[in-house]
């Protein structure tokens, strides 16, 4: 095999000899006949196959130009969701939706952030194997905690529905009992943020068990206003309670966030609760409840200036709890100034308000109408 060039410049390979001559003087790139005809066969064959190669590329630079002009037969709804890693304050990710389904387009940095995400669980969970609970040391320490007095005034909640109180721990409850426990993980992320409406989403996670609960919420993020000011967006109004038009506007950022940080603790405070043992959290409150009799028997006066100043951090005053009460403050029973100290911490923490506890107060007190009465009526009508 010889790869050699000829008199035209093209260049091939082929089972060509030199000329047979034996002359020494003869030029090296003489061909004989044979070998002639065998080497004009073969530059033909390169030229039709460069050819077809010219012919293809065009032909394929005209077909990838036509699908670039097509129109694109993909339809892509708006952004559905903006996923944003907790505490992050940007959103990292955006779920599409397309007819083959749902797509998440990642930004720059998320490569980066999901890293960080995925070490810093990896590491909960190494700490959580490393050093596991006690579960009668936990309750221990959890009962040290309700026989403070301080502690116990702010553990239970209380407010009236009707006939009924609904009492349960409170939130400050809640973030001892998941600090004493450990090993629980909690994270809070905002899952959608729209301009009238925020999505939160709470999830409480048991590093020992690889047990987790979640919850989402949705918040209006509006707020009720008589006078509006000047450029606030006004939503809806309504009449309240008093017969008197408000205003729903839309909230500034600090509002909204002041919404998101109560509905936050609420979801940590249900979700939370669900990890840790029911009957301790049972024992824990009827300690609280003994620290606080015990305390308020050591010193019923103070007590009483205690709970009348707390309310009066919310403009209620002595008068409005002697009409609550239906005696003066002085005459307060135990049961009633704990009563009344569960419901100060029912509205300390958004759980209710005095309005609302004054309204069903009222309902509970209405007089409910006499059903032999009605019956003796209803008769009578027919009879006549």
């Amino acid at each position: 095999m010889i790869g050699t060039k000829c008199k035209c410049g093209a260049a091939f390979e082929s089972d060509l000899h030199l000329s047979g001559s034996g002359n020494p003087d003869a030029h090296p790139f003489e061909l004989a006949p044979e070998e002639e005809k065998k080497r004009a066969a073969f530059v033909e064959t390169q030229k039709h196959a460069k050819g077809y190669g010219e012919a293809a590329a065009q032909a394929k630079k005209a077909e990838l130009v036509k699908t670039e002009q097509a129109p694109v037969a993909r339809q892509e709804a708006p952004v559905r969701s903006a996923i944003v890693e907790p505490n992050s304050g940007a959103a990292t990710a955006v779920t599409r939706r397309t007819l083959e389904g749902d797509e998440i387009e990642y930004g720059a940095e998320s490569a980066a952030i999901a890293a960080q995400a995925k070490a810093l669980v990896a590491a909960r969970f190494l700490v959580a194997e490393r050093r596991p609970r006690d579960v009668d040391t936990f309750r221990r320490k959890l009962l040290n905690e309700c026989e403070r007095p301080g502690f116990a005034e702010v553990a239970e909640y209380s407010r009236p529905q009707g006939q009924k109180k609904i009492t349960g721990p409170t939130i400050r409850f809640a973030e001892a009992a998941l600090r004493l426990f450990g090993n629980v993980a909690v994270d809070t992320a905002v899952v959608n943020d729209g301009p009238e409406r925020r999505t939160i989403r709470n999830t409480v996670t048991d590093l020992e068990n690889n047990f987790t609960i979640a919850k989402d919420t949705i918040f209006e993020k509006t707020v009720e206003r008589k006078n509006p000011n000047k450029g606030q967006t006004i939503v809806a109004e309504r009449l309240n309670s008093y017969g008197e038009k408000v205003f729903v506007v839309l909230a500034t950022e600090d509002e909204a966030l002041v919404r998101e940080g109560a509905l936050t603790s609420k979801l940590m405070r249900t979700n939370g609760l669900r990890m840790i043992p029911g009957d301790i959290v049972a024992e824990a409150l009827a300690t609280c409840r003994k620290t606080r009799s015990q305390a308020d028997k050591s010193d019923p006066a103070a007590a009483r200036n205690k709970v009348a100043d707390a309310f009066a951090t919310l403009n209620v005053l002595p008068n409005e709890l002697k009409l609550f009460l239906g005696c003066e403050i002085g005459q307060a029973s135990p049961v009633q100034l704990d009563e009344l100290r569960a419901l100060f911490v029912a509205i300390k923490e958004g759980e209710t308000t005095w309005n609302e506890v004054k309204s069903e107060r009222t309902k509970a007190e209405e007089p409910k109408a006499d059903d032999s009465l009605l019956e003796k009526v209803k008769k009578a009508k027919g009879e006549a």
